[in-house]
C-alpha cells in the first residue's frame, strides 16, 4: 500500500498513473482539492501557459488566452472525477513514523481545513479525534512548500488589520493600504487594489523591483502607475511597527558609501488603514521531521533520480521537493511532472526514462 499525502496536480498526477497500473494506494488532503491554489485571491492569473500546466493529459483549455484561479480548479476537479480518484478530503495526517520494519505508521484525523493559508495561520488549536491509525509500505510527500507565511516580526503584526494574504480585493475599496513586499504577491496586489480604489503604499527594502522576479505583464503597469502618482512606491524600507493608522521605518539612504546603517535612515510614516505583508511563504516540516527526512537548508534531501529521500520508502514531490525557497521560487507544476515518472521507475512500474533534467522556468511564473 502506497499513500500519497496531498492533493495538489503533481499528487492528483500521481495517483492517476498509480491507478492505470492497479496498484493499491491511499491519497489524503488536508483541505480541499488543490488547497493552495484555491486561497490564492479570486481572479489570480497564473503565468504558466495551460498546456504546460496540464495533467494526465487532459488538455486544459480555459476560456481565455491566460488562465485564472478559478479556470485551473474547475479543471483539477473535473480530472478528479473523470478517473474516479479516491482522493479522502479534509483528512490530515497529524502523525507519520517508519516502524521496526519497513513499513510506517500513519495517524489520520478529520481536519478543517488545507496545509496552509490563512486558517493554517489563524493559530487556532486544533484537536483531533477519531484518529484513524494504520500502516503503509510506501509514502509519497505531495504537500507544497507555501505553508505559513515569512514574518517580519515587527510589533503589530498580529493585528486584525495586518493580513499576509491579499484575499479578497473588494474589501480594500476605498481605503489606504500599504503593501510591504517586493516580489509578484506584492507587485500583483498593488496593481488590483489601486483598481478596486485603494491608495496604495509600496514599500520594499530593494532599490526597486527585479525584472526576472516579476511577471512580464505587471512590472510595465506598476511603473506606469508609480510614474503617473497613482501609487507611491519607497524603496530601501525597513519596517519597524504597525500601528492602527500608520506603517513606521525607516528608509536608508544611499551614499558614495553605498547604504548607510539602519540608525542613519529617514524615519518614515505611512497612514495606513489595512497592512499586507507580503513577504513570501515557508515550508512547515513537521512530516519531514517525523520520518528522519534530512533537511539542509530547509530543504528535503532527495535523490533526483528517484525522488526518495535519505529515508527509504519516503519520496517527495512536487513544490514539496523544492522545500523552502530563498531568493526566488524555481520549482513549479510545471518542472515538476517529471518526478512522477521519476517516482514510477523507483517503483519498477515503467521501464527506465533517460529524461533530461528539469527544465528550467522562469521565476516569475506561479
Amino acid at each position: 500500500m502506497i499513500l500519497i499525502v496531498g492533493a495538489g496536480p503533481i499528487g492528483i498526477e500521481m495517483a492517476i498513473e498509480l491507478s492505470k497500473r492497479n496498484v493499491p494506494y491511499r491519497i489524503v488532503e488536508a483541505g480541499s482539492t488543490a488547497s493552495t491554489i484555491e486561497w490564492y485571491a479570486p481572479g489570480t492569473e497564473i503565468f504558466s501557459s495551460p498546456e504546460r500546466i496540464a495533467i494526465a493529459g487532459i488538455p486544459f483549455e480555459p476560456q481565455t488566452r491566460k488562465a485564472f484561479r478559478e479556470d485551473y480548479l474547475l479543471y483539477l476537479r473535473n480530472v478528479v472525477r473523470q478517473f474516479k480518484l479516491p482522493i479522502e478530503h479534509y483528512r490530515r495526517v497529524i502523525r507519520m513514523e517508519k516502524t521496526s520494519g519497513d513499513k510506517f505508521a500513519v495517524s489520520l484525523a478529520p481536519s478543517s481545513h488545507g496545509v496552509g493559508g490563512p486558517l493554517e495561520d489563524a493559530d487556532r488549536p486544533e484537536t483531533y479525534s477519531d484518529i484513524e491509525t494504520f500502516e503503509v509500505d510506501k509514502v509519497i510527500l505531495a504537500i507544497g512548500n507555501l505553508h505559513v507565511p515569512q514574518r517580519s516580526n515587527v510589533r503589530g503584526e498580529n493585528s486584525e488589520w495586518v493580513s499576509h494574504y491579499m484575499g479578497e480585493p473588494h474589501r480594500y475599496a476605498g481605503t489606504k493600504v500599504t503593501i510591504i513586499g517586493s516580489g509578484n504577491s506584492a507587485a500583483e496586489a498593488t496593481i488590483r487594489l489601486y483598481h478596486v480604489g485603494a491608495k496604495v503604499t509600496l514599500c520594499h527594502r530593494q532599490d526597486g523591483f527585479r525584472p526576472k522576479k516579476v511577471k512580464p505583464w505587471l512590472a510595465p503597469e506598476l511603473d506606469n502607475l508609480t510614474k503617473e502618482g497613482k501609487i507611491q512606491v519607497i524603496p530601501n524600507f525597513h519596517l519597524q511597527e504597525i500601528t492602527r493608522t500608520s506603517v513606521r521605518g525607516l528608509r536608508r539612504l544611499r551614499d558614495l558609501r553605498g547604504l548607510r546603517d539602519l540608525e542613519e535612515g529617514e524615519p518614515l510614516s505611512i497612514d495606513s488603514d489595512f497592512v499586507l505583508l507580503l513577504t513570501g511563504y515557508r515550508q512547515k516540516t513537521d512530516l519531514f521531521d517525523q520520518l528522519g527526512v534530512t533537511l539542509i537548508d530547509a530543504q528535503p534531501t532527495i535523490n533526483m533520480e528517484t525522488m526518495e529521500t535519505n529515508v527509504p520508502g519516503v519520496f517527495v514531490i512536487g513544490t514539496a521537493a523544492a522545500g523552502t525557497e530563498i531568493g526566488g521560487v524555481k520549482t513549479f507544476i510545471e518542472n515538476a511532472h517529471i518526478h512522477v515518472t521519476r517516482v514510477l521507475h523507483a517503483l519498477d512500474l515503467i521501464e527506465r526514462v533517460h529524461a533530461a533534467p528539469d527544465r528550467p522556468v522562469d521565476e516569475r511564473e506561479i
